[in-house]
This record gives C-alpha cells, structure tokens and sequence, in this order.
C-alpha cells in the first residue's frame, strides 16, 4: 500500500572488539584477541576490531586501514608511530589511539551492538563506556591489567596523586556500567570487586594458549634445539614481555647460583624495557649461560612442551577460556537483541549498560 511503512530488516548483534593490537601481531593482548575474534566468527558471529596500524615491534608497519581476516572485519585507525621506545612517544601514541578509535567507534557501532573493551592502551573502558552509552550498546569490558594501578606501583608520574585517583574514578565507572566484566585470574576479580563492582558482573577467564600448536617434541627430533644448541641442555626459558612491570631478580639470581652448572642454560625471548638491564647483569655477574633473543620464533613453544603431559592440559584450558567467553558474549548478543527489539517497537527500554 502507497504510504505504509515497512518493518526495517533484522540486523545481527554485532562484536565489536576494541584494542590497539590485533592479527598479525604477535603480542601478547593481541593473540589472545585474534583466537577469541577468530572462533567467534567461525562460530557465526558477525565480528569487528577497530585496532590501529601498528605491530608491537614495528610501529610503521604498512598495515591496510580495513581488511577483512578470517571473516573478522578490521577496522585499522591512524595513530602516532613513536613506537615503545619512552614514556612520552608511547604516550603521544595512546592520545592518538584514544581520539581515532572513539571517532571510529561513533560511527561503526550502533544501538543493539556489543562493545567489547581491552587494556591495551590503558582506560580503553573509558572510551568504550562513552560510545556504549551514546549508541545504547551494551559495554564488557575484557582485562588484562588493572590500570592506573599498576602505573602507580611503577612510580609514574602523577598516578599516585590526585590525577591518579581520578583516572581510578573513571575506570570504575566504565567497569559498573559494564553489562559484563572479565578478568584473567580470581586475585584480579576480587581486586574489582573491592572497587564496588558488582559481583555477578565479575568472570575469570584465565588466558589460554593456542593448544594445536603444542605438543611433544623429543629433544632428539626438536629441530630448535638442534638450531640454538640445546640438544644435550636442560633449558630454564622464559618467553615474553620484559616490561617495566615484570620481575627478573629471582630468575637471574638463580642463574648467578647456577654459573657453574654448564649443562644449564637460561633462555629469555621476548623484547621490552627490560631486555638490555637483563642483558647487561648477566654479563657483568658472569651468570650461568644466558641467551636472550630479542626477535620472537614462532617454533619457540617447542622448547617448552617436553613433558609429554602438559599438552592436554594446554588443551583443556585453552578450550574451556574460549567456550566461556564465547559463552559469555552470546548472552550479551541476546540481551542485545531482546532491548534492540523493544527500542523498535517504541517501548521505553532503559539501557541495559545503564543498570
């Protein structure tokens, strides 16, 4: 009939992921992010990630702005290119991040969406909350570091006074208007939850590891070990961040007690501001054989699944995080679309990320 009005065509509950590193970078935030953006969307889930350009280890990394990966769509945004190199380039990187990633956010997401916020750059719950409540999206926001906290105890600048307290301010409110919150052990959930969060809010989803590509290697067929040396070494390693926030005085100690042991070696892969301390102490004590490799190997995990056990283990959790989250993020799609639902039909639904 000329006039009437036709219903708008359904649309699915969009994921919409926020952080500052994604596929194909190889830190930390960002593997753990591309396997739970990955099955999702193999799972059937129409997935996004607003990220920006950068690799951890080449901030001008030629990255493409949109790109669709593993039937994610990526959504890359422009940013400084300091890279890790000091506090106050990386800082001028996150401002950056904050303004292009909200720009973005406001014009991908809309009402019905969920918006799901890491740590990576700090505070990103902050911005998320904004965009969530402006678009009635629903907020979870997935930690992995309890920001400024962890600032403070590294003797930042200005986080254990009164900017401090007011960073503290605004991440608890972004995490009590969360539809979901979800952290990566129980020490960090009760952290939260003394910051008045409330608690059935509040999941431990401990990080998982990509179980297919851990298995047992005997040291005779390891070929790493052959190419490093290690054939005939009992291997101490150690593979990540060497951050301002990671403790290595234990471990080097160790290596200092153990000089004389030959048939010991201490392996570090990762990079960070403390690769060239550790470096320089193992020399300068003369410490057991230490190799630190500043470039990651993608064979690495080899070295650290001899025991013939732990890959099931492996296994197990990496499947039981993957489900949970899964689990956790189709209820906020459902929820997303119950109050989707009522906001078209005019009825006067309060935000769900407002309760």
């Amino acid at each position: 009939m000329a006039g009437s009005r036709q219903a708008a065509p359904a649309r699915s509950t969009r994921l919409i992921f926020l952080n500052r590193f994604f596929y194909p970078d190889q830190s930390a935030t960002s593997q753990i992010l591309s396997d739970l953006a990955f099955y999702l969307a193999a799972s059937g889930a129409d997935v996004h990630v607003i990220t920006s350009r950068q690799l951890y280890r080449s901030p001008r990394a030629p990255l493409p702005r949109e790109e669709l990966v593993n039937q994610v769509q990526v959504h890359r945004v422009a940013t400084t290119r300091f890279g890790r190199s000091g506090l106050l380039g990386r800082g001028i990187d996150y401002a950056s991040y904050y303004g292009s990633m909200w720009s973005r956010a406001r014009s991908l997401v809309d009402r019905g969406d969920v918006l799901i916020a890491k740590t990576d750059p700090p505070l990103t719950s902050v911005i998320a909350f904004l965009v969530a409540r402006e678009k009635n999206a629903l907020l979870v926001n997935w930690l992995q570091d309890m920001y400024p906290e962890a600032a403070a105890e590294l003797g930042v600048p200005m986080m254990q006074g009164p900017v401090g307290r007011g960073l503290r301010s605004l991440r608890d409110l972004s995490l009590r208007r969360a539809a979901e919150n979800v952290v990566v052990s129980d020490e960090m959930g009760q952290r939260v939850r003394l910051r008045g969060i409330c608690s059935e809010r509040v999941h431990v989803i401990p990080n998982w590891t990509k179980d297919e590509e851990i298995c047992p290697v005997g040291r005779e067929q390891n070929p790493l070990r052959a190419e490093w040396g290690l054939q005939r070494k009992f291997v101490i390693g150690y593979s990540g961040n060497l951050g301002r926030a990671h403790e290595f005085e234990t471990v080097l100690s160790a290596a200092d007690q153990l000089r004389d042991r030959s048939d010991i070696v201490f392996v570090f892969i990762g990079g960070g501001y403390q690769f060239e301390l550790c470096s320089g102490r193992c020399r300068a004590q003369s410490a057991a054989e230490v190799s630190l490799l500043s470039v990651s190997t993608a064979g690495v995990a080899e070295i650290f699944a001899q025991c013939a056990g732990c890959a099931p283990d492996f296994a197990q959790a990496g499947a039981r995080g993957l489900d949970h989250a899964e689990q956790i993020l189709w209820n906020c799609r459902s929820r997303a679309a119950d109050n989707f639902d009522q906001l078209e039909r005019g009825r006067n639904c309060s935000s769900r990320s407002a309760a």
